[in-house]
């Protein structure tokens, strides 16, 4: 789809998935796009002012998520991302009228095409010098060498580059790791990174990568292995305020107990979670873990309890004077949130001001009025991710 710009010249429109949703987005400029919209005149732009012409299309490419699927093949992933960049980079007409693009304007860029030669993108990622967040998935074809080769020239020219993340699998060349030896050489060069997440499930084994980055706050490991565990005790993160850690299959005591002692003096927020269902032997050991981290933690506030590691899982131990909030995740049962909130409202937790229910509102239990009188006398607000009062509903 193409739209008419002044000047008569033809540039792309932006893909079906890009950009968001201008309902999500809280910016002044989109209550116009908006009203362009519901009026059914967002795409033909002419029959609109210039000015308003102009904003709708630099709002639009605020955010940008380029993506094809995985059935389809090379040429569609090289056409959409030859097309975005005929949009995003300066140019001249016939009449050599200069036409400024809009790369400018990008804030945010999702790289999700799993059949794209990696020059491309890095063409793209240049042409968006206030990129603030970049997300990368489903790279499958670029090896380790084109990865930190290319993504090295570009990615510490983004000054403004916040948030990165890196969710690259490989699933058929074996040299394609999502976290290589020169990928973590890069990521310490980008000194205005503010939160990393990584998926480790193609990390070297053999060559864990230790990082030295004194800006970040937010790290997020996706898939961790024991090497990576292992590694990321070593790294030297002393900004660190937020820690999630998705271990891969298995827990391991004497890694996480590691981490735990190097990061927990800084730490205000914790998630730790495994990607498969723990056996019961594993559970007190679940139980073990969260005390050792809430010791080690002296200024922990947020705390995210995976539900899957089923009825032992809040500390039992240990009193904590800094946690304001608790995070569950879903449950699938009321036995299993009833138990854990009987357990979270025994604990010692006085600064306790929220727990927050994910999709909370799924478990309809009439007698839960035991629960409603302990949170309503300790001043405790139990809310969905939407901030809806589930004690009322609950009733």
């Amino acid at each position: 789809m193409a739209v008419r710009t002044p000047g008569e010249k033809m540039i792309p429109f932006p893909l079906k998935h890009a950009p968001a949703s201008p309902y999500d987005l809280p910016l002044k400029s989109f209550r116009i796009v908006k009203t362009l919209k519901e009026q059914r005149l967002i795409y033909d732009l002419q029959l609109v002012c210039r000015e308003w012409r102009q904003i709708a299309l630099d709002v639009l490419y605020e955010i940008i998520h380029l993506s094809s699927t995985q059935i389809e093949r090379d040429r569609s992933g090289r056409f959409r991302t030859e097309s975005l960049l005929r949009t995003l980079q300066d140019s001249k007409d016939a009449d050599m009228s200069y036409q400024v693009g809009y790369g400018r304007w990008v804030k945010q860029l999702t790289l999700d095409i799993h059949h794209c030669p990696i020059h491309p993108v890095k063409r793209i990622i240049s042409l968006c010098p206030n990129l603030e967040t970049l997300i990368m998935r489903k790279g499958r074809d670029w090896s380790r060498k084109q990865i930190d080769t290319n993504l090295r020239e570009v990615l510490p020219k983004c000054r403004s580059l916040r948030r990165f993340e890196w969710l690259g699998v490989s699933c058929t060349r074996a040299d394609s790791t999502a976290m290589s030896a020169g990928l973590g050489t890069l990521l310490q060069t980008c000194t205005s990174l503010r939160a990393l997440t990584i998926n480790c499930v193609n990390t070297e084994p053999r060559n864990p990568v230790p990082l030295h980055m004194p800006n970040l706050l937010e790290l997020n490991l996706m898939d961790a292995h024991r090497e990576t565990l292992v590694a990321l005790a070593k790294w030297t993160l002393p900004s660190l305020t937020h820690l999630s850690i998705e271990c891969c299959r298995n827990l391991f005591k004497a890694e996480l107990k590691a981490i735990a002692q190097h990061f927990g003096s800084h730490l205000l927020f914790l998630s730790l979670r495994s990607n498969c269902h723990l056996h019961h032997g594993e559970l007190a050991f679940m139980d073990y873990i969260m005390d050792e981290y809430v010791r080690a933690c002296p200024r922990l506030q947020i705390l995210v309890l995976p539900s899957e590691k089923s009825l032992r899982i809040v500390p039992s131990t240990q009193r904590s004077l800094t946690i304001t909030h608790i995070i569950l995740e879903p449950y699938y049962t009321w036995d299993q949130l009833a138990h854990v909130m009987r357990r979270i409202l025994a604990y010692d937790l006085p600064a306790l001001r929220c727990i927050w229910v994910l999709n909370g509102w799924d478990l309809r239990q009439p007698n839960s009025s035991r629960f409603e009188h302990a949170c309503r006398a300790r001043q405790i607000r139990v809310e969905d991710e939407n901030g809806v009062d589930l004690l009322e509903i609950w009733r």
